[in-house]
């Protein structure tokens, strides 16, 4: 069942927005004097920048349809599109809870894991936008085996990022900033 309320939806959506705004902030350092750059290169952030992009997309959608048509009803871009983008933030959220934030227990340092940001950037997303909000019944068989072509990408851009040595250079980056 699915809320079918435009108002509900698009105050969902731009407080959603301004969460990932303030998860990917705190992560990259962008309100502080020397912002980190080279967090733009890892998957969280950049699932999060697309998550970012869909909610501001979706508010929009919700707005106008609002106009043309009430604020009883729903609205979204593309259902597929919403699962792609809900996929692709569960992908970070599983590996988030079950892969990096375990390992981080026994790693000596300050670090504490599902911290604010932490929960920001891998756990509060579109994934209720897509079960609230978000028609059913569009998808079809071969979506999935789509989907996973965003962290594929992500994969082959790790590499090839890697193999043409710029991985050094931020590697450098971060060091002489610590």
């Amino acid at each position: 069942m699915i809320a079918r309320s435009r108002i509900l939806a698009f105050g969902y959506r731009a407080v959603a927005a301004l969460v990932i705004v303030i998860g990917i902030a705190r992560v990259s350092g962008l309100w502080t004097a020397s912002p980190n750059w080279s967090a733009f290169l890892y998957y969280t952030v950049l699932s999060n920048v697309l998550c970012l992009g869909w909610m501001v997309l979706s508010a929009l959608a919700t707005l106008r349809d609002a106009q043309h048509d009430g604020w009883s009803g729903t609205s979204t871009p593309s259902p597929r599109a919403a699962a792609a983008v809900m996929q692709t933030i569960t992908v970070t959220m599983l590996i988030y809870l079950f892969v990096l934030a375990p390992a981080l227990f026994t790693q000596p340092g300050t670090y504490r894991p599902f911290t604010l940001t932490d929960n920001l950037v891998h756990i509060v997303t579109p994934i209720l936008d897509w079960a609230l909000f978000v028609p059913k019944g569009h998808l079809r068989r071969h979506d999935p085996l789509l989907w996973v072509l965003i962290p594929f990408a992500y994969v082959a851009f790790a590499y090839t990022y890697s193999a043409v040595g710029a991985g050094s250079r931020a590697a450098r980056a971060c060091r002489t900033r610590s």
